[in-house]
């Protein structure tokens, strides 16, 4: 969007930014088996970095932080396709840092396509979502996937997960995102306290859901299997000091 014609168009896997910026990061995915019917994307970052700024949850949640690519989204056309919840059936929506991971921090989205009336207009890969990050202090954020990340098909069930090998069944890229400001880093948030146990969260699979957008993808694996990853969506130049 920033730094060519849109999300993961091009991706890269190291970019910059200044403190007191807004970046973005998208969340991708490259020639799927079929069109995901359903995902559940947990992005782990440094919260001393980063902030991903809590949006209010509009319900069925598909123009929020993290943003999913549906909905009134502006950064990909075609995007994922109607009729997509990412409210996490109602109970668990966006968030931008987990309030049930106070050990981490980590943005989190999950998002199912209708089972009654399914709608897939992508099929090649792009991205799934792009998560929005005010930079608030230096040095080296390295962006990754967690475990329990998860992409849902409509024909397998589940197309892959991320996760540890040989936990991992689909290739999943990270990135590093430098930090250097023009004057002294913002002060971090203050830790979450804990909250209640973290409870089941996989990401349903429903029938007909639809791929990302065709603007581009992670790399792909010499199986060509389906890579989600996370690309660039901002000119990033500055190195951190």
């Amino acid at each position: 969007m920033e730094n060519g014609n849109g999300p993961c168009d091009p991706i890269d896997s190291e970019a910059d930014a200044n403190v007191g910026a807004v970046h973005r990061v998208a969340v991708c995915i490259l020639n799927p088996p079929e069109p995901p019917s359903a995902f559940l994307a947990r992005v782990v970052y440094d919260g001393q970095l980063n902030v991903a700024p809590e949006v209010p949850d509009l319900l069925p949640c598909l123009d929020d932080n993290p943003d999913a690519n549906a909905g009134a989204t502006t950064f990909s056309s075609p995007n994922l396709g109607e009729r997509w919840d990412c409210s996490g059936m109602g109970i668990y929506p966006p968030r931008g840092d987990d309030e049930y991971t106070p050990d981490k921090h980590d943005a989190v989205l999950a998002c199912h396509a209708d089972l009654r009336n399914p709608d897939a207009t992508l099929v090649q890969g792009g991205p799934l979502e792009v998560i929005t990050f005010d930079v608030i202090g230096r040095g080296d954020d390295r962006v990754e996937f967690d475990p329990a990340t998860e992409i849902g098909g409509e024909i397998t069930g589940t197309i892959g997960t991320c996760g540890e090998i040989p936990a991992q069944t689909i290739p999943c890229h990270g990135a590093v995102i430098h930090k250097q400001g023009e004057g002294p880093p913002a002060t971090p948030p203050p830790e979450a306290s804990p909250a209640a146990p973290t409870p089941e969260r996989k990401a349903t699979v429903t029938p007909g859901g639809a791929t990302p957008a065709a603007a581009g993808a992670a790399p792909e694996s010499d199986e060509g299997e389906v890579s989600p990853g996370l690309c660039s969506v901002g000119r990033w130049v500055e190195r951190a000091s």
